[in-house]
């Protein structure tokens, strides 16, 4: 009887140990974050410029429009790359010491500088 009921608790015992015991491997055990969405200038860049930096602005203002009145369209890929990446960030960021943009109004919402600031981290794409 002893030795049946030592049995009975060897097989219970094994089967809570046994299907605890897996294998694996390190590299499958991390899990790789996916690569951010690529930003697109067309789509998600210029819309934050025409809605954040010239939309109902006064015409004296110019404020990056395209008008014969401004010096820079920023609306386009070429107006707006002109200046680099540090100072497109500083500026979003109204860090002291840069010209905080939008000029005279508040800072844009974070969500918009987080997506301006992933387009220029992903190198500034033409898209």
């Amino acid at each position: 009887m002893n030795k049946a009921l030592s049995l009975i608790f060897l097989f219970i015992a094994l089967g809570f140990f046994i299907p605890s015991c897996t294998y694996d491997k390190a590299e499958e055990l991390i899990k790789t974050p996916l690569p951010p969405d690529t930003i697109s200038f067309n789509k998600s860049v210029k819309r934050i410029i025409e809605l954040r930096c010239y939309v109902g602005q006064n015409s004296d203002n110019c404020c990056h429009e395209s008008s014969n009145l401004c010096d820079r369209d920023f609306t386009t890929f070429q107006g707006f790359n002109i200046y680099s990446g540090d100072k497109i960030k500083s500026a979003i960021n109204q860090t002291s010491g840069s010209t905080p943009m939008p000029f005279n109004n508040p800072k844009i919402p974070q969500a918009e500088i987080d997506t301006i600031e992933a387009w220029i981290n992903q190198g500034r794409l033409n898209n």
